[in-house]
This record gives C-alpha cells, sequence and structure tokens, in this order.
C-alpha cells in the first residue's frame, strides 16, 4: 500500500531509511521536507540513541501548514512526562491517538512503524487539527517561601541531591500574579528572554548562539532552559548536568546552564535575581509563561519564514516591547520578507537571518553553537545584529552594565 507513495521520514536513523527504501523500492522517501515535495505520509521519531528529531510534532506541523494532509505517525517513545508532552500535542493537531506510538521494553522496529503507516492508509487516518479545546481548571498549591531575595517570594529549595540526573520535563506553572518581578527592573539590560508562539522557528538556536557571543567578548552568560522539553544542552555540548536544589546546572564553555526540575516562577525569580547582580548576562530560551517580561527584560520574539506559521503570530500581546528576529528565512524570500512581516504582524523585523540548512546541521552535529566554526554564517551575522540592537551603547556585549 505504500508503494509509489511519498514518504517523509524524519527518524534521524540511516538504518531505518535504508530499510524502508528496501522493503519499498518504488516509493519516495525523504528524511527532510523539501520545498514542493508534499509528503503522503509523515513519520517523525522522538530523539534518542538511536537518533530522531527534536521536535516530532514541529515538523508535523510544519507539513500540515505547507498545505499537505498527509496520514502521520509519530513515535513518542518511553511513556514518560515527555512522551506524553509528545502525543498531547500531536492530538493537538489532530493525529489520532492509533497512530501515536509509544515504546515498549523492546523498542519501536521499522517494521512496526510501516504497519502503521499501512494501517492509516488503509483507514484514512489523517489529522484533523483541534480548533477549540479547553481544559478543566487546576487548584492551585500554596507556595511555601524565604526570603532570598527581598520582595520577591522564593519557594523553599529542595536539599542537594548527590548523583547525575537526566533533565525532565517540566509541568504547568504556577499563577504569576504572587510573584513580584520589580526588583529585577533595575538590571533590564542583562535579561534576553526569546520568544515564540511556534516551534521550528530557530529559538533555542539562537539563545544559546547569543549566549556564545557574549562569553567570546569576555562576558559572563548564563543560560535558563524553561522550554519543555529543554533541548540548549544540545547546543551546548551536551555537557551532564547536575542537581543543585530544585535546578539542574552546568558549565560550558559557552556559559552557565540553568534548567529547572519545574515551573515554578518564584524560583525563576530567584535564580534570575541571583545572576544579574554576579554580574551574568541572563539569556532565557521561554515557552509561554504568565511573566511580564517587558517589565523587566530586552525582548526577542522570533518568527519563522514560513507564511501560515506567521499568521499564529497574531496578535501576541508586547509584540511592539520587543525585537522582532525574522529566522529561517528562505533566501529566495529575503527581499520580500521584512514587508510580509509588516503586513500581518504590524512591525518590520529588525534582524532577518537567511535560512542556512547545511551551516545548523553542522551545529546540530557538533553540538556547538551555531556561531562557533564551522557554524552558520548567517546565524553569526544576525547575533551581530541583534546584540548591537540589545546593547547599542555597551560596545561589547561582554562591557559592564
Amino acid at each position: 500500500m505504500l508503494e509509489h507513495k511519498r514518504i517523509l521520514l524524519a527518524a534521524g536513523n540511516s538504518p531505518a531509511v535504508a530499510w524502508f527504501k528496501a522493503r519499498y523500492p518504488k516509493t519516495d522517501i525523504d528524511s527532510k521536507l523539501k520545498d514542493g515535495w508534499l509528503p503522503d505520509a509523515v513519520v517523525a521519531v522522538r530523539k534518542s540513541r538511536m537518533g530522531g528529531v527534536d521536535d516530532p510534532v514541529a515538523i508535523v506541523g510544519e507539513t500540515l501548514a505547507r498545505g499537505s494532509l498527509p496520514v502521520v505517525v509519530i513515535v513518542a517513545g518511553k511513556k514518560d512526562k515527555t512522551g506524553e508532552d509528545i502525543a498531547r500535542r500531536a492530538g493537538a493537531l489532530g493525529v489520532p491517538e492509533a497512530c501515536i506510538l509509544f515504546a515498549g521494553e523492546k523498542g519501536i522496529t521499522a517494521p512496526d512503524i510501516a504497519k502503521a503507516l499501512e494501517d492509516a492508509l488503509a483507514g484514512e487516518l489523517r489529522p484533523a487539527p483541534l480548533i477549540y479545546y479547553e481544559e478543566e481548571e487546576k487548584k492551585e498549591e500554596p507556595v511555601e517561601a524565604n526570603d532570598n531575595i527581598k520582595g520577591v517570594n522564593v519557594p523553599q529549595q529542595l536539599e542537594a541531591l548527590p548523583g547525575i540526573r537526566e533533565t525532565a520535563a517540566c509541568p504547568a506553572v504556577e499563577p504569576a500574579g504572587n510573584v513580584d518581578w520589580s526588583p529585577l527592573a533595575p538590571y533590564k539590560d542583562r535579561i534576553v528572554p526569546f520568544l515564540s508562539p511556534c516551534a521550528g522557528v530557530g529559538k533555542t538556536t539562537l539563545a544559546a548562539a547569543l549566549a556564545a557571543h557574549i562569553t567570546s567578548q569576555g562576558g559572563q552568560a548564563a543560560v535558563i532552559d524553561l522550554e519543555t522539553p529543554p533541548m540548549v544542552r544540545l547546543h551546548l555540548g551536551n555537557t551532564t548536568l547536575e542537581r543543585e536544589g530544585s535546578w539542574q546546572h552546568t558549565v560550558t564553555p559557552w556559559g552557565a546552564l540553568w534548567v529547572p526540575e519545574k515551573h515554578d516562577l518564584a524560583g525563576i525569580a530567584a535564580l534570575l535575581g541571583q545572576l544579574v547582580r554576579d554580574g551574568y548576562r541572563v539569556i532565557i530560551d521561554a515557552p509561554y509563561l504568565r511573566v511580564p517580561w517587558d517589565n523587566f527584560a530586552r525582548q526577542v520574539y522570533v518568527v519563522g519564514g514560513d507564511l501560515r506559521a506567521l499568521y499564529a503570530c497574531q496578535g501576541q500581546e508586547n509584540l511592539n516591547d520587543a525585537i522582532l528576529v525574522a529566522n529561517r528565512v528562505p533566501v529566495a524570500a529575503l527581499s520580500i520578507w521584512p514587508s510580509v512581516v509588516e503586513d500581518v504582524l504590524g512591525k518590520v523585523p529588525e534582524v532577518v537571518i537567511a535560512e542556512d540548512q547545511e551551516g545548523c546541521q553542522a551545529t546540530v552535529a557538533g553540538m556547538a553553537p551555531a556561531i562557533v566554526p564551522p557554524g552558520s554564517e548567517s546565524i553569526a551575522a544576525g547575533i551581530g545584529a541583534l546584540v548591537a540592537l540589545l546593547w547599542p551603547e555597551g560596545g561589547s556585549a561582554g562591557a559592564p552594565v
């Protein structure tokens, strides 16, 4: 049934691709989504030691945004918090539950995926994206606090435990109303959150690259990764994290990295205060949080080079107060994309970065920031332009404030 079909096999696994090509020799199989090529079926596999991709759901979303309506099989991997989050997000895209695979003790094989694809094709199990959905409200737990930072409610830190742990996905955040962010206002030039409602626009890549630029200029950089799952570590050498209270932490050649055990806004405020007073410039890879970033931080808002994804960014709050970056813009669209973004969002991007697949692939393979050779020249140039906007009177990013 898969013969003569076009299959996007985002598995990051050469043996799996070879198996599919041998099993279905008359099928057009590719591991990347190409311009003008709309697949009949998509397989997206969560990253593991066997391969996989950083965000399988984003690949499916991009395929749907390009006008394709393929059958989809997503390998969510282990049924842990990350796997359940992948399943939840895939469900929001309308991927049928039968097409979301969790791994058992023996893992998932290429024949398992082939059978799931054939069953999906036979049953016409195609995504039907949700248009409206609302979860039941959850009761909020009270937060005990101490006075580590004056004016900020800081939760009691867990006692440090020996050993090293893998990073866990973070659960939902608490309301921001009981956190006083005002003590951070004097340090606004030192706090830079990267924000975007769309996956796959390179927000994490740019956050790591900015940290690397700061350290290359003699400054101190710290990255706080609040995304689920946290991926900045893969751009900063993939070093092992050590438990420090309610955080996991490591020091890399391109700056310190902090990952929370849970999304506790008071704890985030406390860590921000500690880092900026110690002289760090703090880069935050931020998901949607109820945080008044504009009151105490220089926001960087990232959009991509895909029109349909761009429309998803309409109506975002405080966009006029942020630096707007258009990243991964196709080279053919560079001259017109700023006006397209202005038409959709009402603002011209201050920084436009051309798509550079080869450079980004080299970056991912080396697990280093994109500005580190042999990384991406376009991202390096974009970071230079961004630094000039963030700190126009500060000279280099390493200059004290």
